[in-house]
């Protein structure tokens, strides 16, 4: 996988290599461009200088006489050529030819100023204006002009390796900046990448840090990109503790529980095998059965409470709506040889009306089968159970009340707890039952379990039970009480 500081690197630095060599390109093009048109200029306005200082019908003697004088002024300037010398006087010429096409100046008799003047350069004018001329290894840029009024023709002639030079020298000027200013922004880059990629690293730091024996969230300063990430892995490491806190009280869990049971099957069992008749092997092994049946019955409690705390880690609301009246009416009908068998009478209430509510049956089921199966333990037989549906606006309330569990305000207070049965004597049971209803309950936001001691002594477990397709938060706990 590729580093995102490296990418980064590559990516920024080739898109300013190219900026900056495109740059370059388009200075030297529009350098190259200005300087012509101002050479072109002076070569035109150097030619109408020649032109006036030509005028008045300069005789051939006065051509020799300027000649003269231009050749001895460049030997003296020669003596100073460090001061008052160009280097590129050799490579501008001027020339002037009468109508007749020959040539006034340089005069052919100054044979001094032939080995600067191309031959080229002084062939019959046919044109005005600029072009370029071709001689021998030079090329020279040339304005031609002609006099009407004197019949002279001047032409100004510049060497093209004078602009090339100038241009070089503009465009080099330009690019040494541009080459300094290149690694000055690598630095830049380099060090900005570094800074804002640091919170980056730190995250991934704090990551790599997590283990399974302690997961802590993270707080860190980060930039506003990084915080959502921070809160999810936050959030993530919070559930993530929760499922190893599960896993490792399931395992405590079955490892207490089950370990008493598992001894006494055991014991059962041995018992059979040396029992002296036929009589004590068939009480041991009746006994057995008991107590497998009950190891079965716990082991199903605690599996099911592992799978309602895995479920309520995460709240959610159904899809599906639930007919109440009904499915309760169906449900009851089905439990009610149960009922019967432990000597209770059910009783439902219901309005007319038909309530909708926002849960999932499976999970319904469990809480109400777990609420009968404690008023049909600890009740006296012949004790009616009393199951009541009502609705207002804000929520559905179904309460199942017994008779008699003789309970305290204590005991009311450690209903929840796990593996504690509080009546051991009265019935058997795995002290997991509440427990399930109230991880249930919390796999719902709008949803509220509570217990609540009645006149006769007796338990009365109320869930309030959210509208189908309801958004708004209940107080549930409040209202059951009121």
């Amino acid at each position: 996988m590729r580093s995102i500081y490296v990418y980064l690197n590559i990516l920024l630095l080739s898109s300013l290599s190219i900026i900056f060599i495109s740059f370059g390109a388009w200075y030297f093009v529009e350098a190259n461009h200005e300087v012509e048109e101002l050479m072109d200029a002076e070569l035109a306005q150097w030619a109408r200088m020649g032109a006036a200082l030509f005028a008045q019908e300069t005789s051939t003697k006065t051509y020799e006489h300027l000649a003269e004088h231009l050749i001895a002024s460049y030997q003296m300037t020669q003596v100073h050529s460090k001061t008052v010398q160009h280097k590129y006087e050799k490579k501008l010429l001027l020339s002037v030819w009468n109508a007749q096409g020959e040539r006034l100046f340089p005069p052919h008799q100054v044979q001094s100023l032939q080995n600067i003047q191309p031959q080229h350069l002084q062939a019959q004018i046919i044109h005005t204006g600029f072009a370029w001329k071709h001689e021998a290894q030079d090329t020279w840029r040339t304005f031609t002009l002609y006099d009407q009024q004197d019949a002279l023709w001047i032409r100004a002639a510049q060497r093209a390796d004078i602009r090339g030079e100038l241009v070089e020298k503009i465009t080099l000027q330009i690019s040494l900046p541009l080459l300094l200013i290149l690694p000055l922004s690598w630095l830049s880059i380099h060090f900005g990448l570094r800074t804002g990629l640091a919170p980056l690293a730190r995250l991934s730091q704090g990551v790599a840090q997590q283990n399974t024996q302690q997961l802590l969230p993270l707080q860190l300063d980060l930039p506003q990109e990084l915080t959502g990430l921070q809160h999810a892995f936050n959030q993530f490491i919070t559930d993530l503790d929760a499922a190893f806190a599960r896993e490792r009280r399931f395992t405590a869990d079955a490892a207490h529980e089950l370990r008493t049971p598992l001894a006494a099957l055991k014991i059962h069992l041995q018992n059979a095998q040396q029992a002296p008749d036929q009589t004590h092997s068939d009480q041991s092994i009746q006994a057995a059965l008991e107590g497998a049946r009950r190891l079965q019955h716990l082991i199903e409690q605690m599996l099911t409470l592992a799978r309602s705390e895995a479920a309520a880690s995460y709240l959610e609301t159904p899809h599906s709506n639930l007919a109440l009246n009904t499915w309760l009416s169906g449900f009851l009908a089905e439990y009610y040889p149960l009922a019967c068998q432990s000597g209770h009478e059910l009783h439902l209430a219901t309005p007319e009306q038909e309530i909708y509510i926002g849960f999932d049956h499976h999970d319904l089921a469990l809480l109400v089968r777990n609420a009968l199966d404690n008023a049909c333990k600890y009740t006296p037989k012949g004790t009616d159970i009393d199951i009541q549906l009502t609705a207002n606006s804000a929520h559905a309330l179904l309460t199942i009340q017994d008779q008699g569990q003789s309970l305290t305000t204590a005991d009311l207070q450690r209903l929840g707890e796990r593996f504690v049965r509080l009546q051991p004597h009265t019935a058997s049971g795995s002290g997991l039952g509440i427990s399930i209803m109230q991880t249930l309950m919390r796999k719902y936001s709008q949803a509220d379990l509570s217990f609540a001691l009645t006149p006769q002594g007796g338990l009365k477990v109320s869930m309030c039970l959210p509208y189908a397709n309801q958004q708004t938060s209940l107080d549930c706990h409040n209202q059951v009480k009121a």
